[in-house]
Formats: structure tokens, C-alpha cells, sequence
């Protein structure tokens, strides 16, 4: 449901107009209103066990933050003895001014990522892909971006179709579950993946370059200009996969390179992406 749906009480269960009201202003600030929900399951999750433990604190929230950058400074610890490098890389990361604005002053839950992701590869490194697969799904489960990473962490096991086939088996089943509800809440105009897959723009500037590209292209050849937008969204999403397979395919592959050849990979999502909200950024920083 979406906050418009709830304050209207039209067809919606009792238990949310009872939550709604204890809200008090909360649901009035909400941006967007009239979409339902664009996080996945694993985040929800983080937000009830936020409720769960101190309703609408925000303070409880950040301190779940905190725990969660904890366990990513950890990791990258963990990462960084793997990789035979300077414990002193640590404060990349964790003296990052944009992590402290965008996570711990604004709240933004891009940190739950960290740790899934960064096991993912530590898993994978070792050797254990079922598991680093399993992993990086409950990633995906929080932010959809970690689903970029799959490939990265199945190509050292390109020549073993077993191990291969049993991993792709796994996420197919695992995003499939994550996905169901979401699908089955409906994919139409107040879904918030829809309205962000369609026509989210913000802060962008390569994006900007190619929807102008678009529209010179769709111009010249008589094409309504409108469908600008969609024509380089279609263009990102190819440049995307060709940058993944070049990335992973395209050069020398050992399992020390799985951090380096990630951060390639986000970075560039980010660069090309219609949206770049600072706090996406922070992606970057634990790789």
C-alpha cells in the first residue's frame, strides 16, 4: 500500500490506518506518497526490527547503523590482511566524510549493504561460491545493485559447470522469493520500482549526455522525441552488461582480483546512472 492509499483508509487493512495514526505526522512527510515501496524485502526487515526493538526512534535506527558499520570496518579489515595491504586503508572508508553526512547524519541505509557484499567476496576468494552467491543474494535482498556483482563472483567457476549451474540454480530460486512479493503486489504506476526504473533522474551527467544523444538520434531518423528517456535508459542497461562482461571476461581473472574488478564495475553503474544521489557513492567505498 501506498502512505496516499493508508490516508485515504480506502480498502486498506485496519492494522495500517491504526499504524498510520500513531505516526502522527510521519506518514505526512513522506516523499512520493502516491507509490508503494521501493525497498525489497531485507531492507523492510531492518526497518520493522528497528520498530520492533523502539517505535518511529530514529536514534534506534543509527545505532543499527552503527552495528553495521562495525561489521563492515571488520571485513575490510579482514579484506585488507587478505589482500596483503595497509591496515591504514581502513580510514578510506571509515574517516570518509560522506559516509559520516550521508549514513549517520542523513540515515541512509546504503550500509546494510556493506557487510553482505564485502563476505560475498571474502567468501568467494576462499573458494566458497555457493555460499558467497547465497550471501550477496541477501545483499540484494537490501539495495538491488549487488546483483551487478554476480558475474564477478561465478567467473572463476566458468570452466566447472557444476559448481556453476548449482549457483545460478540458487539465485535464480533466491531472487525469484525476494522478488515474489513485489510482484505480487503489482508492477504498475504506483509501484515504486516501476516509477524508478522509468523515470527517476537526478543529479545526473553522463545519463544527461546520452538522453541528449537520444534525442538527436530519434530526431534525425523521425522518431518522436519523447521516448528520449526510455531509448537511454535502454542504452545505460547495454553499456552496463558490456562493461560487466569486459570487466570479467575481457582481461586476466584471478580470485585477489574480485575487490578491484567490483569496484570497476559499481563505479561505472554509478557513472552512467540517471541517478546519482551522494549517498550512492558510498557503494564504492568498502571495495
Amino acid at each position: 500500500y501506498s502512505p496516499e492509499q493508508i490516508l485515504q483508509g480506502v480498502d486498506v487493512p485496519e492494522e495500517l490506518v491504526v499504524l498510520s495514526e500513531e505516526s502522527q505526522d510521519i506518514i505526512h512527510g513522506i516523499n512520493h506518497p502516491e507509490l508503494r515501496t521501493i525497498y525489497p524485502p531485507v531492507a523492510q526487515a531492518f526497518f520493522a526490527l528497528s520498530y520492533w526493538l523502539d517505535p518511529w526512534s530514529v536514534t534506534t535506527w543509527k545505532i543499527i547503523l552503527i552495528i553495521m558499520d562495525l561489521a563492515t570496518l571488520s571485513l575490510i579489515f579482514n579484506a585488507l590482511g587478505m589482500l596483503r595491504l595497509p591496515s591504514s586503508y581502513l580510514v578510506i572508508y571509515w574517516w570518509n566524510p560522506l559516509v559520516i553526512k550521508e549514513i549517520f547524519n542523513s540515515g541512509h541505509l546504503d550500509v546494510l549493504v556493506f557487510p553482505f557484499v564485502l563476505t560475498a567476496l571474502i567468501m568467494a576468494t576462499q573458494s566458497r561460491y555457493i555460499r558467497s552467491t547465497l550471501t550477496l543474494i541477501v545483499g540484494l535482498g537490501i539495495k538491488l545493485w549487488p546483483a551487478f556483482l554476480l558475474p564477478v563472483v561465478w567467473r572463476p567457476i566458468i570452466s566447472k559447470p557444476k559448481q556453476l549451474i548449482s549457483s545460478v540454480i540458487l539465485a535464480v530460486v533466491c531472487i525469484g522469493a525476494l522478488l515474489l512479493p513485489i510482484y505480487l503486489a503489482g508492477l504498475d504506476s504506483s509501484s515504486g520500482f516501476i516509477a524508478y526504473g522509468q523515470s527517476w533522474q537526478n543529479n545526473d551527467s553522463i545519463f544527461r549526455i546520452i538522453v541528449y544523444i537520444s534525442e538527436q538520434g530519434l530526431n534525425l531518423l523521425g522518431f518522436e522525441t519523447f521516448h528520449k528517456f526510455s531509448v537511454a535508459r535502454y542504452i545505460v542497461v547495454a553499456l552496463i552488461g558490456l562493461w560487466i562482461l569486459y570487466v570479467v571476461f575481457g582481461r586476466s581473472f584471478r580470485k585477489h582480483d574480485l575487490f578491484a574488478k567490483s569496484l570497476f564495475i559499481i563505479a561505472f553503474a554509478y557513472l552512467v546512472s540517471p541517478t546519482q544521489f551522494p549517498w550512492y557513492y558510498t557503494w564504492l567505498l568498502p571495495l
